[in-house]
């Protein structure tokens, strides 16, 4: 069956953004058709199978291929938007072997964030329509370098954690302007050592 034949594509149509996570791209769809949050927009496809709460590891598939047709985007438009984009420098090859295009399971777990999604203050502040970047999920890279400072992770004013599933990204739970945030600047020593990692083999 062609699935993006099948599906009824959403009336409000969202480009991706630089840089931006599918978790944010879904959020921002959700607010221009006025859902409460992403995870109403995400429930359309309860019927396809198990949308896991990661969206931003979302693999190929029959999920991928809804959620594109929904959203009026390829399936490779919506795989670059998640965690297998740094596929080729995360996952383990040999010097012989051809890069892998996704990223295991085990791989997913150990470099990017899953329940929480830190962001950068200064970013939401300037951003014309305020989005999620998909670097700000990497363990290994909590910060931002464009603005060359730490990603806040916890609203504090309550100290929840910020969940990537939030209603509004710019906007904790409790109330808190996340763009008011002062920021923390990193020192010249600290932001020298911060390189992504890797798992491939010198050859």
């Amino acid at each position: 069956m062609n699935i993006a034949s099948s599906v009824r594509p959403l009336p409000a149509r969202v480009g991706p953004l630089r840089g931006e996570s599918l978790v944010s791209l879904v959020r921002r769809t959700a607010t221009a058709l006025g859902y409460t949050g992403p995870r109403d927009l995400l429930a359309l496809l309860a019927d396809t199978g198990n949308v896991q709460a990661h969206v931003n590891a979302l693999g190929p598939g029959p999920v991928l291929e809804w959620l594109a047709a929904l959203l009026r985007q390829s399936p490779d438009g919506l795989l670059s938007l998640t965690v297998h984009r740094f596929s080729s420098t995360l996952t383990f090859t040999a010097c012989d072997s051809v890069s892998t295009t996704i990223c295991d399971f085990k791989t997913t777990v150990k470099y990017f964030v899953r329940a929480t999604l830190p962001l950068c203050p200064t970013c939401l502040k300037q951003d014309i329509t305020p989005y999620e970047r998909l670097a700000w999920s990497l363990r290994a890279l909590p910060v931002c370098f464009e603005h060359r400072c730490w990603l806040v992770g916890r609203c504090p004013s309550c100290n929840r954690k910020l969940r990537s599933e939030r209603p509004a990204l710019s906007a904790c739970r409790c109330g808190k302007s996340l763009g008011d945030i002062e920021p923390i600047s990193l020192t010249a020593v600290s932001y020298t050592h911060l390189t992504l990692p890797t798992n491939r083999v010198a050859c």
